[in-house]
C-alpha cells in the first residue's frame, strides 16, 4: 500500500492532540481528519500565504530563486522541500522580528505589563509581507503610517514662511553670528551639500537673504535689549578703542555688565562698535560716549563704574562724561605696566631675555632646527610679543621646558645664536619664579562670567605678600623682585582709596574687612553703607530684594596666591572680638552682625550667599547688589576687538561699520537673549 503524502500545510503547524498549533501566531487549530481548517486559518490570518484548491502552492513572488528557465510558469509545482524550506524561512524571520520589536517595546515601555502591539497573527502577517522587502529585516521600523495630513502639513512646513523653514533659517543666522561666520556660508558647497543632505525639502537662503536677516534680527533684538538696560538700576561699562590695521579704520567699543536679576547670572552685551572719523581727541571720545548712551537709552545714574585702560584721551573722556568717581583703571593693564618697566629696565634682566628671544626667533624663521626640534620635543617655543600681557613669562616657561633639546640642535649649527650657560639658566629659572604670581593674577583678574570686582585688593594684597616671600638666591632676581614690590606699591598702594571697589570688598562675604588695610577709607566705606541702609530702611516700601548669582568659580590657586588669605581667615577667627573701628558705634545692627560673622569660603558664590541671606540681611543684600556687577578690567572691550579681527579680515575688507556692529552685538547674545519676544 502506497504511503500517503503529507500535506504542504503542515509545515507551518506543529502536531498537537487533535489538531496544529500555528508557527506563525502559536493559535491552537482543529483539524477533524482533514487540513482544511489549517487551510483556512492560513487564509484567513496569514493572506500572504495562499493555497489553491488541489494543488497547494505559495505565492510566486516570495518562492526562493531556484535559477530554473521555467520559474515564471505559473503552474509548476516544485517539490516539497521548497514549501518546507521557504515556510521554515518565513517563520524564523517573523519570530526573529517579533521578539526584536518586543525587545524594544519593552526598553521604551519599562512600566509596562501588557504589550500595545498587534495580535499575534496580525504581527506575522506584517512581517510575512515585510520579508519581501531586503531592508526592513535589517530594521524594526514603526508600524504605523502616517496619516495624509501630517504628512502635507510636514511637506508645508518646508515652504517660505513653513515654521521648520523659520526655525532652520534662523539657526543658520545664529550660527553666522556667534562663530563670526562669513555671510556667504550658505553659498557654499560643502554647506549646500550638507543642508541637501540633512534637509532635502528645504530651501537655502542666498548671501542677500542672510544679510536682510541679520540687519532685521539686529533691530528686534537691539530693540529688546534696550527696554532690558532701562530696567537695570546699576550697570558697570568697559570701553576701549581699536584700529582695523586692513581699512586704517577706528572704532570705539563698549560692553555693558549688568546682574540679571530673575536668572541670578552676570551677563554683558555689546552695546558698541562705532567707527570713528575723527581725531581721538577726550572731547571726541566724550561726544561718542554720549551718542551711545543716547542710542540704547542708558543713562549716567544708571552707569556705577566705567572701566578704561590708562590712556590719557580716553580717561579725561570719561571724567568728563561719568565723573571722576565713576572711572575705574584697568587693574590688568596697570599689573602689566608694574612688570613691564623692570623687565626693560634692568640691563642684566633685559640680557638673559634678549637672549632667549634671539633662540626662539631662530627657531621660528629656521625649517631645519624647527624640524629637529619638533622630532626630540613635543612643545612649542613662544614668541614675546609687547603687547600681550605675560608673554614674556611664557616664553621662558617654554624655553626652560625644552632647553636642553635647543642646546643639542644649536651645538650643531654653526650660524646659530649661541646657547644660554647653566648659570644664566638658572637666572632664567628664578626670574619666572618671580613672575608667576603676576601671571596667576592677571589670569583671574580677567574673567566677565564671574564677579572681580570685589577680588581686586585681596588679589593684590595678596600679591604683595607672596612676592615678599619669594626664595631666590640669584642677584639678578632678586634686583627683580625688588624693583617689581616697589612698582607694585607705588601703583596699588591708594586703590583703597576708590570707594566703589572698597565697598564691594567690604560687602564681599568671602573677604569683609580682612584686606582692608586703610582704616580711614574704610571708616568712608562702612559709613557710606550705613546711609545707604539707613535710606532703604527709611524709604522701606520696597520689599523686592534682588538675588544675584555670579558663576564666581574659585578653585585651588596656583603656587597657593591665596595662602596669606587663608592665615588672615585663621587669625581673624582665632580673636573672637567685635571690630574696635569707631564707625561700630553708629553702625546698624545688621552689618554690625555681618561684618564680625567669619568669612565664607573662597569656592563660594557671592550671588547665592546673598539670596539665601536675603532675609536675613535684605537691606545690605540689597546695597550689595550694584556692586556686584563691577568688573575689574576691560578686557571685555580687548576680547570684543579680538572677534572684530576674525570678522574684518582681508577677505571681508569692505565690511562696513555699521554691519560689524549688528554682528558683533548678536556674537554677544546667548541663546536665551536670541529668543527674546516682545
Amino acid at each position: 500500500m502506497a504511503s500517503k503524502t503529507k500535506s504542504v500545510v503542515w509545515n507551518f503547524y506543529e502536531k498537537f492532540n487533535d489538531g496544529g498549533i500555528c508557527k506563525l501566531c502559536k493559535c491552537s487549530v482543529k483539524t477533524s481528519g482533514n487540513t482544511t481548517n489549517l487551510k483556512n486559518h492560513l487564509k484567513r490570518k496569514h493572506p500572504s500565504i495562499n493555497f489553491d484548491a488541489t494543488i497547494p502552492k505559495v505565492r510566486r513572488n516570495s518562492l526562493p530563486t531556484t535559477g530554473d528557465d521555467n520559474e515564471d510558469d505559473p503552474n509548476i509545482v516544485l517539490p516539497e522541500t521548497h514549501y518546507a524550506d521557504l515556510a521554515n524561512e518565513i517563520v524564523s524571520k517573523a519570530n526573529k522580528m517579533q521578539s526584536t520589536l518586543q525587545d524594544s517595546t519593552l526598553v521604551s515601555r519599562p512600566h509596562s505589563s501588557t504589550s500595545s502591539t498587534c495580535s499575534n497573527s496580525e504581527f506575522s502577517d506584517s512581517m510575512i509581507s515585510r520579508t519581501r522587502s531586503p531592508s526592513v529585516c535589517s530594521s524594526v521600523q514603526s508600524l504605523k503610517q502616517p496619516k495624509i495630513y501630517e504628512s502635507l502639513s510636514d511637506i508645508r512646513s518646508f515652504e517660505l514662511g513653513g515654521s521648520k523653514t523659520t526655525a532652520i533659517t534662523d539657526a543658520i543666522v545664529y550660527m553666522i553670528a556667534k562663530d563670526n561666520l562669513p555671510l556667504s556660508t550658505t553659498e557654499k558647497p560643502g554647506f549646500i551639500y550638507f543642508l541637501n543632505k540633512a534637509v532635502p525639502l528645504y530651501k537655502i537662503p542666498s548671501r542677500k537673504t542672510v544679510t536682510s536677516l541679520i540687519k532685521s534680527k539686529y533691530e528686534v533684538l537691539s530693540s529688546l535689549v534696550k527696554s532690558k538696560l532701562s530696567s537695570i538700576q546699576s550697570m558697570t561699562i568697559t570701553a576701549d578703542i581699536w584700529t582695523d590695521i586692513v581699512n586704517t579704520t577706528s572704532y570705539l567699543g563698549m560692553t555693558v555688565h549688568f546682574l540679571n536679576t530673575s536668572k541670578l547670572s552676570l551677563e554683558n552685551v555689546t552695546i558698541g562698535v562705532l567707527e570713528l572719523a575723527d581725531c581721538h581727541t577726550s572731547e571726541h571720545i566724550s561726544e561718542w560716549f554720549e551718542k551711545l548712551l543716547k542710542d540704547w537709552g542708558i543713562y549716567k545714574e544708571q552707569v556705577l563704574t566705567v572701566v578704561t585702560d590708562n590712556g590719557s584721551n580716553i580717561l579725561n573722556a570719561v571724567k568728563k562724561t561719568f565723573g571722576i568717581k565713576k572711572h575705574l583703571p584697568c587693574f590688568a593693564h596697570t599689573l602689566n605696566l608694574v612688570t613691564q618697566r623692570p623687565l626693560n629696565e634692568l640691563s642684566d634682566v633685559q640680557n638673559i631675555i634678549s637672549k632667549i628671544k634671539t633662540i626662539v626667533t631662530f627657531f621660528k624663521h629656521s625649517v631645519i632646527a624647527s624640524d629637529e626640534l619638533r622630532k626630540v620635543c613635543e612643545f612649542k617655543l613662544k614668541q614675546s610679543v609687547p603687547t600681550r600681557w605675560n608673554s614674556v613669562y611664557y616664553m621662558i616657561e617654554r624655553f626652560l621646558l625644552c632647553s636642553n633639546h635647543i642646546a643639542s640642535i644649536l651645538i650643531t649649527k654653526s650660524r646659530g645664536p649661541s646657547m644660554l650657560s647653566a648659570t644664566e639658566i638658572d637666572i632664567a629659572r628664578e626670574i619666572n619664579i618671580v613672575l608667576k604670581p603676576f601671571e596667576v593674577v592677571t589670569k583671574e583678574l580677567c574673567g566677565e562670567k564671574y564677579i572681580t570686582g570685589s577680588t581686586v585688593i585681596p588679589l593684590i594684597h595678596c600679591l604683595l605678600k607672596k612676592c615678599e616671600q619669594i626664595n631666590i638666591n640669584n642677584s639678578v632676581a632678586l634686583q627683580l623682585k625688588s624693583a617689581l614690590l616697589e612698582n607694585l606699591q607705588k601703583r596699588f598702594g591708594r586703590m583703597e582709596e576708590l570707594q566703589n571697589l572698597t565697598i564691594s570688598t567690604l560687602l564681599d562675604p568671602r573677604y569683609k574687612t580682612l584686606h582692608l588695610n586703610n582704616p580711614e577709607e574704610t571708616s568712608k566705606a562702612i559709613r557710606t553703607v550705613c546711609l545707604k541702609i539707613i535710606d532703604l530702611k527709611t524709604n522701606s516700601s520696597d520689599s523686592n530684594v534682588s538675588n544675584k548669582d555670579s558663576s564666581d568659580d574659585d578653585t585651588e590657586r596656583a603656587d597657593s596666591l591665596w595662602s596669606f588669605h587663608n592665615e588672615l581667615v585663621s587669625k581673624k577667627a582665632s580673636e573672637n572680638s567685635e571690630d574696635n573701628n569707631e564707625a561700630n558705634e553708629h553702625m546698624p545692627t545688621d552689618l554690625r552682625h555681618f561684618l564680625n560673622q567669619p568669612t565664607i569660603s573662597l569656592n563660594e558664590n557671592i550671588i547665592k550667599f546673598w539670596n539665601v541671606h536675603k532675609t536675613m540681611y535684605p537691606h545690605i543684600a540689597k546695597v550689595a547688589e550694584p556692586y556686584l556687577s563691577i568688573v575689574a578690567t576691560s578686557v571685555p572691550s580687548e576680547r570684543l576687538f579680538s572677534k572684530a579681527g576674525y570678522i574684518m579680515s582681508a577677505k571681508r575688507n569692505r565690511l562696513k561699520g555699521e554691519k560689524l556692529q549688528h554682528l558683533l552685538f548678536l556674537s554677544s547674545l546667548n541663546l536665551d537673549d536670541w529668543h527674546l519676544k516682545f
